[in-house]
């Protein structure tokens, strides 16, 4: 084990795992960076929360202090960016490689006062590049954000959405870019009502979790983890 510069500790194990949970299932129960080698997809560090709901979760998004900006290119979000053990985006090539199998999302935002909200997902998944990246979401949806990402206005229905970046329209708003009007990358229909990468810090970021949240600028942190269903092997 040794201790990175953002105090994170860094686990080598001698066993191969294909995703956090397969850590956990075999007796790493410290939250910290692993090294994992994802079905199908190349090895990659990833930051593993043990404790959250029974543990075995991998971070994939997390933003507290602005320090990467997340209104970027195509390539960027596909091949991620920023580090495991600060704020990153993981890409999306991992997150498609990470939930082939069943999975699901856990988001979480923290307000500047401390206040801590969450929403967790039962079924989540991104298709390949090919097909932009789309979005599966669904199943029950619990947490105490409340559920903006499914089931409601149709054009805010996030569920089928293929992601849009600054250089990649790919949303449903026909007279609109909502990648460029939001300043960030994100799957987006038209547009949205819940959206965590826009502009950190500002009321330029628009709906991050509406109606809760209208702008981000009460927002300190938030973060976006994924774990496979038990069910999946």
């Amino acid at each position: 084990m040794s201790v990175t510069d953002a105090g994170w500790s860094y686990y080598r194990v001698s066993r191969e795992a294909k995703d956090c949970l397969a850590l956990y299932q075999t007796g790493q129960t410290c939250s910290g960076v692993y090294t994992i080698y994802p079905t199908g997809g190349a090895k990659t560090d990833v930051v593993c929360d043990m404790k959250i709901m029974g543990g075995g979760w991998i971070l994939i998004q997390n933003r507290f202090d602005g320090s990467e900006h997340f209104n970027r290119t195509w390539s960027d979000y596909k091949n991620g960016f920023g580090s495991a053990v600060g704020e990153y985006w993981i890409g999306n090539d991992v997150i498609h490689d990470l939930t082939k199998d069943s999975s699901s999302l856990y988001i979480s935002i923290t307000l500047n006062n401390g206040t801590t909200f969450f929403e967790l997902y039962e079924i989540f998944s991104i298709a390949s590049e090919a097909d932009n990246y789309r979005l599966s979401i669904g199943g029950q949806a619990t947490g105490t954000l409340g559920n903006r990402m499914t089931q409601i206005q149709a054009g805010n229905d996030l569920n089928g959405a293929m992601f849009c970046t600054l250089d990649r329209d790919n949303d449903n708003h026909i007279n609109g870019h909502c990648a460029r009007s939001h300043s960030g990358g994100w799957w987006f229909n038209f547009c949205h009502d819940a959206y965590l990468n826009g502009p950190y810090g500002s009321p330029f970021w628009y709906q991050p979790w509406d109606p809760l949240l209208s702008t981000g600028e009460m927002i300190q942190k938030t973060s976006m983890m994924i774990r496979r269903g038990l069910s999946a092997g």
